[in-house]
């Protein structure tokens, strides 16, 4: 769908705010349902980012780990945009992104490359995530 918005959600009171949020987690719900299972030499990685301005300077969620380097994916990788959540002080946009690297050399080099090849990035430096590898980055949240 070539980063087609999906759903998109507004708060408009708490009793549609649950409702709103768990229509997002319906709808994440049901594309991994359409999806085939991932081979086993694959993972998925959960990645926060945060905004200056709306997030306090040592807000680190429970069970995710501060990561100094803010990966972007290449201009070419588009995501697949599953939804958004939207209330008064806090907004989350979930999106799925996919990239195979062939080895790890390559998925390095990509990591580490001129930032001139990425987007622009729109948080700060500071991002967290939770992985049991901290090498692909196939699985994007990101949350303001």
């Amino acid at each position: 769908t070539k980063g087609e918005k999906v759903a998109a959600i507004k708060y408009t009171g708490i009793t549609q705010a649950r409702k709103q949020f768990f229509h997002l987690i319906r709808r994440v719900t049901a594309y991994e349902n359409m999806m085939d299972p991932l081979p086993q030499n694959i993972c998925t990685i959960f990645k926060l980012t945060y905004y200056d301005e709306k997030t306090p300077s040592n807000y680190e969620p429970q069970g995710f780990i501060a990561d100094e380097d803010l990966f972007h994916f290449p201009k070419e990788v588009e995501p697949l945009l599953i939804g958004r959540f939207d209330c008064e002080k806090h907004m989350i946009t979930t999106s799925v992104h996919s990239i195979f690297m062939k080895s790890a050399t390559e998925m390095k080099s990509l990591m580490q490359a001129d930032t001139d090849h990425f987007t622009n990035p729109v948080s700060r430096d500071t991002t967290i995530c939770s992985s049991p590898t901290k090498t692909l980055r196939s699985f994007s949240a990101c949350s303001d």
